[in-house]
């Protein structure tokens, strides 16, 4: 007996099925989790290396801010031993006065006190502290 054409045809798309299928799971489907598995292990490598990176600047990022501490430790004591010496509250000549105002005024701790917001800018004022700390000449 013979079987129906549509009987060779669905066996024959059967087959086509059964062999993409094949080759889906033997050729595609590893690669695919071989690119997957090499990026996770990229992005694990990149990922180890910005955490050295940021482990190896905790230090540095550390110390700068110790040495900024010590830093402002220093003018505050600096400063309260200025203001305590004998006469530190009688008025001083005008330009030794802007002198030091503009000095004080270039320092993080002063640069917001209203008295240095109504010196020229911190640029000029540095430059005219520098200007009128110099002895004049010939004395």
């Amino acid at each position: 007996m013979k079987r129906p054409p549509w009987v060779d045809l669905a066996i024959l798309l059967g087959g086509l099925a059964v062999a993409a299928a094949l080759v889906w799971f033997v050729l595609v489907r590893p690669g695919q989790a071989q690119r997957a598995a090499a990026e996770a292990k990229g992005a694990a490598t990149v990922a180890e290396g910005e955490l050295k990176k940021a482990a190896d600047a905790l230090p540095i990022i550390e110390k700068h801010f110790t040495e900024r501490e010590r830093i402002e430790r220093v003018t505050v004591q600096g400063n309260a031993g200025i203001m305590a010496a004998p006469g530190a509250a009688e008025r001083v000549g005008g330009d030794v006065d802007r002198a030091a105002r503009a000095a004080l005024c270039l320092q993080p701790i002063y640069r917001d006190h209203p008295a240095c917001q109504q010196l020229p800018d911190a640029d000029s004022a540095g430059d005219e502290a520098t200007d009128t700390a110099r002895p004049a000449a010939g004395g």
